[in-house]
Order: structure tokens, then C-alpha cells, then sequence
């Protein structure tokens, strides 16, 4: 390959890595997947606040429990002290005392109810939300498979131009490589040919003495306009 072959053959690989690059990072299964995961971190969030939730209830649930079997017991205390007692005053008292404990009860159970009730209701939400992140994990891995699958392709493809390029810049002149190398971190493309009377990258256009001028120098030259390394004829 001459000079002139070798530096067109890097900037095609060059130009083909890039957009392979931007292929693989473009596929549409990287977007799946970060929704997938932005939906999972808002959803984790609200399991922490549910089960936080369910956890406050249940204490209280425990609490109110608690309290009513000690309202149970002196309940039965009582009944014994029914029972057992023939004294007016005593049993008046006593029944009293246990009517006050009954109603005391029958609150206890109504507000257990209650607090049951709002358990059930937010742990339904609960395994609703479950289920939504069992499919969004479904949803992630089948988008990470594919992923995989099409991303092992395309860098394959990179992995075969990386290794023309290397190939190329073994070729080329130092002097050269370096000039190219520095012109890839200003410009997209390093490398431009004259076509139809133009430049190919940066569209400008010669006049007739500018032509003969470029067609009677160096094959290899530079730009007048963009300044990239300028190839008068990629047939050489």
C-alpha cells in the first residue's frame, strides 16, 4: 500500500470505530435498561416507605394488644370478685370497675381493627409493588441479553478496525502519524480529499489556478481552508 492508501485506510478505520462506538452506545437497549433502573431506585423507595409503614402499624397492633390482655385479666379479677363477693358495696364497685374495662376492651378491638385494616391495605399495595419490580427485572434482563448478544457483534467489529488501524499507523511515517494524530483531536476526520474541484470535508471550493497549483504540488499537502491533511489524488 502506498503512503497515500495506508493514511485513507486509518482514517476509514478511524471513522468506522466511531461509529460503531456511538452504535453500541446508541442501542436501544441501554435506554431500557437505565428506565428500568430509574424506575426500580423510585420504587425501592417506596417498599422502604411501606414496609416502614407496615412495621409502625404492627407495633401499635402489639401495643394495643398488650393492653387489652391486660384488660382481660382484670376483667376476670373482677368477675372472680363478682362471684365470690355478697358485699353490696363491693360488687357495685367491682361491676363498676368492669363495665369501664369492657368498654376499654371493645375500644382496644375496634382500634386493633382499625390499624389491621390499614395494614392490609398498605401490604396490598405492597405486593402490587413487588410485582412491579419482578417485572421490571424480567424487563432488564431480557434487555440485558440482548444487549449482550448485539454488543458482543459490534465489538467485535471495533476489535477487527482497532486492529487495522494499528496496522496502519505501523506503516506510516512518524512525522505523518503525529501530524494525523493531532489534527483527530481537533477535527472528526484528520484526512480530506479534493473531489469534483472541492475539498471533501470542509466543501470548499478551488478556482482553476488554485487546481493547478494543488495538481502540480505534493499528492500529499494541506488544506488551504480547514488546514486537514489534504490528498490531491486517492488514486496514488
Amino acid at each position: 500500500m502506498t503512503e497515500t492508501q495506508i493514511l485513507i485506510a486509518l482514517d476509514a478505520a478511524d471513522t468506522r470505530i466511531r461509529q460503531l462506538t456511538k452504535k453500541l452506545n446508541e442501542l436501544p437497549q441501554i435506554a431500557v435498561i437505565k428506565n428500568c433502573r430509574a424506575k426500580r431506585k423510585e420504587l425501592k423507595g417506596k417498599q422502604d416507605e411501606l414496609v416502614d409503614i407496615h412495621d409502625n402499624l404492627q407495633k401499635k397492633i402489639d401495643l394495643l394488644a398488650f393492653e387489652e390482655e391486660k384488660v382481660i385479666a382484670k376483667v376476670n379479677e373482677l368477675k372472680n370478685v363478682l362471684n365470690k363477693s355478697s358485699d353490696f358495696r363491693v360488687t357495685k364497685s367491682a361491676q363498676r370497675d368492669m363495665d369501664g374495662q369492657l368498654k376499654r376492651q371493645n375500644t382496644l378491638a375496634s382500634e386493633q381493627e382499625s390499624l389491621l385494616e390499614k395494614q392490609i391495605k398498605s401490604d396490598n399495595v405492597l405486593n402490587e409493588l413487588l410485582a412491579m419490580l419482578e417485572k421490571l427485572d424480567e424487563k432488564e434482563n431480557k434487555a440485558s441479553e440482548e444487549f449482550k448478544k448485539l454488543g458482543i457483534e459490534i465489538k467485535k467489529q471495533i476489535d477487527e478496525q482497532i486492529l487495522i488501524r494499528n496496522e496502519c499507523e505501523a506503516q506510516l511515517n512518524s512525522d505523518l502519524l503525529k501530524k494525523y494524530k493531532a489534527l483527530k483531536e481537533e477535527k472528526v476526520n484528520a484526512v480530506a480529499v479534493l473531489q469534483d474541484g472541492h475539498c471533501s470535508m470542509c466543501r470548499a471550493t478551488f478556482l482553476q489556478g488554485q487546481l493547478a497549483k494543488l495538481e502540480d504540488g505534493p499528492n500529499l499537502t494541506e488544506c488551504p481552508m480547514c488546514r486537514r491533511i489534504f490528498i490531491v489524488d486517492s488514486t496514488i
